[in-house]
């Protein structure tokens, strides 16, 4: 059973600040699309799997389709938040940009960039002051790829 995806901000829709709130699910950035992320918590669906407990019928994702933050194209600025237990990977970024500030990314799994996978040339990374822990991947890149 694929992770529900609570919210999708998509492209042309106005910036969206999110803060202090706990999501049980998944999110995605479309192209254009901004994000703005301040003392929240993302965590896969209660039942998921998460490294080290319980089992799922689906394989870890290297595409990023069932990634806590999927982030294509967009911009998603990360304050003190946490993302936590996504047994398909916690973001993907695919010529997007993602800002990390005070954060902490655990317990993910994915084949590859368990944490985090980035792809595309267009891609842009800043983190600054945040923990990575607990994460893996079954072929390459635990923590980011």
């Amino acid at each position: 059973m694929a992770q529900p995806l609570v919210i999708t901000v998509a492209a042309g829709s106005p910036r969206v600040h999110i803060s202090n709130v706990s999501l049980f699910g998944r999110m995605s950035v479309e192209a254009g699309a901004e994000l703005t992320l301040r003392s929240c918590v993302i965590e896969a669906e209660a039942g998921a799997s998460s490294i080290g407990g319980g089992s799922t019928s689906r394989s870890p994702s290297s595409s990023g389709g069932e990634r806590g933050l999927s982030i294509r194209g967009g911009t998603a600025t990360l304050t003190s938040v946490v993302l936590r237990s996504h047994p398909a990977g916690a973001i993907v970024v695919d010529d997007g940009t993602i800002t990390l500030v005070e954060c902490t990314i655990e317990l993910a799994h994915a084949l590859t960039g368990g944490a985090m996978r980035v792809r595309g040339h267009g891609s842009v990374v800043r983190v600054e002051h945040s923990q990575f822990s607990r994460n893996s991947a079954a072929v390459s890149g635990g923590a980011l790829q």
